[in-house]
């Protein structure tokens, strides 16, 4: 069968279509790049917030109107989370697959086949049993690609589904992410960007094993590329990564931190279990040990402490960011305030 993704959200969701991808060209699929000359399309969909679950709906119902005669199978984050209503209420949906085990998603395609209505959408487990799958074509530049080393997250922040969506967190065997580097390099990556909901919790949940080790150790692998990292909560943040950047240049001293707020009063109502001083002594040990680090200013609030935003930011000298909107997500935590308290002072 020919097959077209459609793909949406973050990196790891991203990831997770490669690999569809590679898993279905292994069982005798071909990928086609334009959906007009495929037999199926997969929208890998989002389900993170409300404006990605409108773009992943109008994404399924755009596909079906301009491919009247093509199969459609909704995979991704909306799909796990929402799976029966999507096959209930959407009659443009030939099936509906999850990403709690993608080794399953050619029993999706047999069941579109055979043109039954299917969903394939399984709980998260408890840890990664499979070893990893080689992704031979990347939706994104070549000379990069993302590596997932964890899933799912632990943090429950009171403004994320992700633990809903993707479970608690399971982190991958440190051979089993060397073999995947070995593997990309080999196709001629050159920059592998390490992805996770909190890599700063990598290792949590297995004995003697933790973020930096899995640094000094994809470092070991002799060969040229660069090596970059993303979003370390900065309750988690590990501060032996900065002789590690010192050391091996390789290492790019890029740091997404996201400390969401300045004001302890919003930290708490969103679960955050850090303070305004111990970011501020965190950034300076950053500062001390990369002085041209550039750190980006703390996502502005119009309405809540913006005060606090405001000087903290001159305190510590930060460039003027991007900044996000931050929304209560449906479901996403049972003890979710129906608003902020009062502003003191």
């Amino acid at each position: 069968m020919k097959f077209f993704i459609d793909q949406y959200g973050c990196a790891k969701n991203q990831v997770d279509g490669e690999e569809i991808l590679a898993r279905l060209e292994a069982e005798g699929h071909c990928y086609i790049a334009s959906p007009a000359e495929a037999d199926l399309i997969i929208v890998n969909t989002c389900g993170f917030i409300e404006d990605a679950k409108k773009e992943s709906i109008a994404a399924v119902l755009n596909a079906k109107a301009a491919n009247p005669d093509k199969k459609i199978l909704v995979a991704g984050c909306l799909a796990q989370r929402y799976s029966e209503v999507l096959l209930k209420d959407m009659q443009e949906i030939d099936g509906v697959f999850g990403n709690a085990d993608l080794s399953k998603v050619g029993e999706a395609l047999i069941s579109i086949g055979q043109g039954e209505r299917k969903i394939l959408a399984e709980p998260q487990p408890e840890a990664i049993e499979a070893p990893y799958y080689p992704r031979t074509k990347r939706l994104d530049f070549p000379g990069t690609a993302y590596l997932k080393i964890t899933e799912g997250c632990d943090n429950y922040c009171s403004y994320c589904a992700i633990p809903l969506i993707r479970g608690r967190l399971r982190s991958r065997p440190v051979a089993d992410i060397l073999q995947e580097c070995e593997s990309l390099l080999a196709q001629g990556v050159k920059e592998l960007i390490l992805i996770g909901q909190d890599l700063g919790s990598y290792g949590k949940d297995m004995q003697g094993i933790g973020l930096v080790k899995l640094l000094s150790a994809i470092l070991s692998i002799k060969s040229v590329f660069r090596l970059r990292i993303l979003y370390i909560h900065p309750d988690h943040f590990p501060l032996d990564i900065l002789p590690l950047m010192q050391q091996d240049q390789r290492l790019l001293p890029y740091l997404d931190i996201p400390f969401q707020h300045a004001s302890q009063r919003i930290l708490a109502a969103m679960n955050r279990k850090g303070s305004t001083e111990p970011y501020v002594s965190l950034l300076d040990t950053i500062r001390t040990a990369i002085p041209d680090a550039m750190v980006r200013r703390f996502p502005d609030s119009p309405r809540f402490s913006k005060r606090g935003i405001a000087g903290l930011a001159r305190r510590l000298r930060l460039f003027p960011g991007r900044g996000y909107q931050s929304l209560w997500i449906e479901g996403e935590s049972e003890k979710k305030p129906r608003c902020l308290p009062k502003e003191q002072g």
